[in-house]
């Protein structure tokens, strides 16, 4: 396997970056009039290490300030809400809130992502399959006591048939809450999901607008620094390790993710 060179580090103490500016119309998708990032810098001299290494040091440059548009999405499932910004330095911020607490901020290389967004739509089949097989049961109930042979109770009828109803509109309600739609951003060769954007369905169309300037930035983040192949995929394995280290990535995307960096370099 082929060596590559890297830089060593040195840290100071994060500080907080604050930046508000003005944002562009992006359709129905609210816009982020402050962001909250975290910066740190990083310095030092150079040293040999192999592409397949498991141990390095990481280069964590500073986040820099937002000089770029951005987004907020908010849906109802999960409660979500998704925040990006461009900020200087070809970096791209995230912060993600979900129910029960989770949220995570971190930043990004531009150079990495895939400028092609995935989207996936989910429609919740379970709770709509229940719902219309609860409305079937009050044919059925409806049919069964109008035979000769059973003659039930019509008050007893009537309920059984009126908790079905309200048992469907209830499913139903359950799975136009859940109904929703994933905006993905994928690392270039390792296709790990680096940014995962949670809105209802219609979104897709606001985010568009987003992904269209962001792929300008990120053939201008690689142009901005030429590489061969070689040293992209020894960079993009650095970024997947900083990722996981800073906790954005789990162990098993990490691992996913190397080997599909390496099996590009092979």
């Amino acid at each position: 396997m082929p060596c590559v060179g890297r830089g060593t580090q040195q840290s100071r103490e994060p500080r907080l970056v604050h930046s508000a500016r003005d944002l562009p119309s992006i359709g129905p998708v609210q816009h982020v009039q402050e962001f909250h990032l975290l910066e740190s810098a990083a310095a030092g001299g150079a040293e040999h290490i192999c592409l397949a290494a498991e141990e390095f040091s990481i280069d964590r440059r500073a986040a820099g300030a937002r000089v770029g548009p951005a987004l907020r999405i908010t849906g109802r499932f999960r409660r979500a809400v998704s925040e990006l910004a461009v900020l200087e330095g070809h970096r791209l911020a995230v912060h993600t809130l979900r129910s029960r607490g989770e949220e995570k901020r971190y930043v990004l290389d531009l150079r990495f992502i895939d400028g092609r967004p995935v989207l996936r739509r989910h429609w919740a089949p379970g709770y709509w399959l229940a719902g219309l097989a609860c409305l079937g049961a009050v044919a059925v109930v409806h049919g069964v006591a109008a035979l000769p042979a059973v003659q039930p109770a019509p008050m007893l009828v009537l309920l059984l048939q009126l908790g079905l109803v309200l048992m469907a509109i209830t499913l139903g309600s359950l799975a136009v809450q859940r109904v929703h739609e994933v905006v993905l951003l994928q690392s270039m060769h390792g296709r790990i999901d680096l940014v995962e954007v949670l809105g209802n369905l219609g979104n897709f169309g606001a985010f568009e607008s987003f992904a269209a300037d962001l792929s300008r930035r990120i053939a201008d983040a690689r142009s901005h620094v030429p590489q061969t192949r070689q040293e992209f995929l020894r960079d993009e394995l650095r970024e997947h390790r900083r990722l996981y280290e800073d906790g954005v990535l789990s162990r098993d995307a990490y691992e996913q993710g190397k080997r599909r960096i390496l099996e590009s370099h092979a």
